[in-house]
């Protein structure tokens, strides 16, 4: 998918989103972004739009204040806010359009152009959207591009080495026999992961693994977004693996280590040693927002990102909330990672 496809989702999704949405109660619960309602996550998808614009605009060669994604707080009497949503989504678009996929910005990693931003919004905006779906009890459906785009995204980025830099954690997913196959059953579409290295690796294909997730396209998108359990999907082999994969998944961001110091609760301050510990930020969030005490240091405490939301079960709630006795036991049965480096 190219840039102009991504800059015109951002928009086709908004417009998804406002469109299924008329009527809709901004007071209802959104139930995979714990603590939030329905009216916080219109707030944090406009506001998230906005923000980078201005990151867009200005050419930003750094992190810019988040306050329009992280201060959700507002009035949730009123109607679905349709047109400062729109705006918002048409505005960033025409703005990305302008600057071009090549102009250089601040991103994370590696990524440090408009076509990372583009990319990222699109599939931030499609998951917000079946968040919100969720929470007015509207049916949510996606593209099969937009799906397979969503999960190639999340592949990338979450195999990115620089994960164990940064949260050392995350190295307890490698370890012998460790692959994972996530296949769809609606479309010529599956992906290998390979755990067994120093690195973690993917592919598109199908090869001998030890745990197999079948479902469709759309349930897939949603699993790997932490928004539905593997109760919801075809699972063959490990599943105590796959449990363990997704409770790691989160672009550096562990809910094990994280159990402790990240709330749900909107607000929530990050300690200290929790940003000593985690010195990253991918990108807006939506489960909780984590407001380090002072603001020069708030780019640098991990924000717990969208892909944390909790799936329709128990089983999704205990691992997206950061369930630490499953990733012990996991790591008692296939060895530790870091303890098998020292």
């Amino acid at each position: 998918m190219d840039f102009d496809r991504h800059c015109a989702e951002i928009v086709a999704q908004t417009e998804l989103l406002t469109g299924a949405l008329e009527g809709a109660d901004l007071r209802a619960p959104v139930p995979s972004c714990p603590g939030w309602s329905l009216g916080m996550l219109l707030r944090h998808i406009g506001g998230g739009h906005r923000w980078a614009t201005e990151m867009v605009r200005t050419r930003a060669t750094g992190f810019l204040p988040d306050d329009q994604i992280r201060d959700v707080a507002g009035d949730d009497s009123g109607p679905v806010p349709a047109e400062w949503l729109l705006s918002g989504a048409k505005e960033f678009a025409g703005a990305l359009r302008e600057a071009g996929p090549d102009t250089e910005v601040w991103a994370v990693f590696h990524y440090h152009t408009m076509t990372f931003w583009a990319r990222r919004f699109a599939n931030e905006t499609t998951v917000h959207r079946a968040d919100a779906m969720l929470a007015a009890g509207v049916p949510f459906s996606v593209d099969p591009a937009m799906a397979l785009e969503g999960i190639e995204e999340w592949l990338e980025l979450d195999a990115l080495p620089e994960h164990f830099d940064i949260t050392p954690e995350k190295r307890d997913l490698l370890g012998p026999g460790r692959t994972l196959v996530l296949a769809a059953t609606d479309a010529d579409a599956a992906w290998f992961l390979d755990l067994t290295g120093d690195v973690i690796q993917w592919r598109r294909g199908v090869s001998p693994a030890a745990v197999t997730v079948r479902a469709p396209l759309k349930e897939l998108v949603l699993l790997v977004y932490r928004r539905a359990s593997p109760a919801d999907v075809e699972v063959e082999g490990d599943r105590e693996l796959l449990d363990f994969w997704l409770s790691h998944v989160a672009f550096g961001w562990s809910a094990r280590a994280s159990a402790a110091t990240v709330s749900s609760r909107p607000g929530n301050r990050c300690s200290n040693s929790a940003r000593r510990r985690r010195t990253y930020v991918p990108f807006p969030a939506s489960r909780c927002t984590i407001r380090p005490a002072s603001r020069s240091a708030r780019q640098w405490c991990v924000f717990v990102d969208f892909a944390t939301g909790i799936g329709k079960d128990e089983h999704a709630r205990s691992v997206s909330d950061g369930s630490a006795a499953s990733s012990a036991s996991t790591a008692r049965r296939c060895g530790s990672a870091s303890a098998r480096n020292t």
